[in-house]
């Protein structure tokens, strides 16, 4: 679905679609979100408690003891909390559902715990930006992973059911390579722009992709099968191609298939 931005002052201020429904962003005088508001009595508040969010309100406006239009609290959508450190421990929804997290003294995660029961923790190496999981694992013994990474963009997934998979990424960390538990390969190639123009599965067929000017995907040649293509009308698909057989669209002026003719 379209979105548009407005601004002002460089300063997001709404959020609008197609039909013109639009979100009103107001903010406190030191420019934080407070209000999400939708122009029918219907909000978002967001409270702040030493510089960071400690809770969402769902509000509504309407009329208390006979007296103006304020906003009214209706509920309590999400809370959080933190740490002396700054780091978020907690969420609770709703219904008073908490979850927890914990972290090493890098201030990466170590532990996540469900309102239901269940845990997940990670393991890492090295530190910082360079941080990488080399475990990730939990509270029931069917996830159990182990991760082991070379300095050329290679990792090998050790899984419970002992059972490996082989991912290798170039250095712009595209997928070029994947080797799953039966040693089937699968290959992937990009252009300079980052789109995937090339798909290689392990019996050896080629999938390419053609894209325009604009990024649009319009073609798919799918090795010996029928290539698919694209037409586009105001970033819209309006007709799509595979040998004989047509589909056409038609839409309105915002955008929404309001007719489609099959082939």
């Amino acid at each position: 679905a379209s979105r548009f931005y407005h601004f002002r002052d460089g300063v997001l201020t709404a959020i609008s679609d197609a039909y013109d429904n639009r979100l009103r962003i107001t903010r406190d005088f030191l420019g934080r979100v407070e209000r999400v508001d939708n122009g029918v009595g219907r909000s978002l508040w967001l409270r702040y408690v030493s510089g960071r969010i400690v809770a969402v309100d769902y509000q509504i406006h309407r009329v208390v003891d006979d007296g103006p239009f304020v906003w009214v609290t209706e509920q309590t959508i999400v809370s959080y909390a933190y740490d002396d450190l700054g780091r978020l421990i907690s969420v609770t929804n709703a219904v008073g559902e908490s979850e927890v997290y914990r972290y090493d003294e890098q201030h990466v995660i170590l532990e996540r715990g469900l309102a239901g029961g269940a845990s997940f923790f990670w393991e890492w190496e090295r530190a910082g930006k360079a941080a990488r999981c080399v475990r990730h694992w939990a509270s029931f013994s069917q996830m159990d992973t182990r991760y082991a990474w070379d300095d050329n963009g290679q990792v090998t997934v050790f899984n419970a059911d002992g059972s490996q998979e082989v991912y290798v990424h170039d250095q712009r960390a595209r997928l070029v390579q994947r080797v799953d538990p039966d040693g089937a390969e699968h290959f992937n190639s990009y252009d300079d722009r980052g789109r995937l123009t090339v798909e290689q599965d392990p019996l050896g067929a080629i999938t390419a992709y053609q894209y325009d000017e604009a990024g649009r995907l319009v073609a798919v040649f799918p090795g010996d099968d029928e290539p698919t293509t694209y037409e586009h009308d105001n970033g819209f698909v309006r007709v799509v191609r595979r040998g004989q057989a047509v589909w056409k669209y038609e839409r309105n002026d915002q955008g929404d298939v309001t007719r489609k003719i099959d082939p």
